[in-house]
């Protein structure tokens, strides 16, 4: 799944490091990537939604100068279908990575920062 949806960023991206740089913003402020399940929204969401929708806007409007309208719709459609898969990625792994830690008994091997990273204990 990561592969996949590591094949369909660089797709997307195409080697522009913009684009990339644009995207990494957007993602920071997407719900759902973060490695805890039950991650707090920061204090105040409307200007998390503001900031989020500046960058989306300025990743929109980059990409329309770029490569035109209609490329830039199927890019974009592209971006919502890998962002949405990343979420799903992202909460599958941390499935994985709790029932693996837990089950294999093995949560005292991980090093304390990786068991705050991850949530476990």
């Amino acid at each position: 799944m990561v592969i996949n949806l590591s094949v369909t960023l660089n797709d997307i991206i195409e080697e522009d490091d913009i684009l990339l740089s644009l995207l990494i913003v957007v993602f920071l402020f997407s719900k759902g990537l973060s490695m805890n399940e039950n991650e707090l929204p920061l204090k105040d969401s409307l200007t998390v939604y503001q900031a989020q929708s500046y960058y989306t806007k300025l990743l929109w409007n980059y990409m329309i100068k770029k490569q035109g309208e209609t490329k830039t719709y199927k890019h974009f459609t592209k971006l919502l279908t890998a962002i949405f898969k990343a979420q799903s990625t992202a909460l599958r792994f941390r499935e994985f990575i709790s029932s693996q830690a837990t089950t294999l008994d093995g949560v005292e091997d991980i090093a304390p920062l990786m068991q705050t990273v991850l949530h476990i204990s």
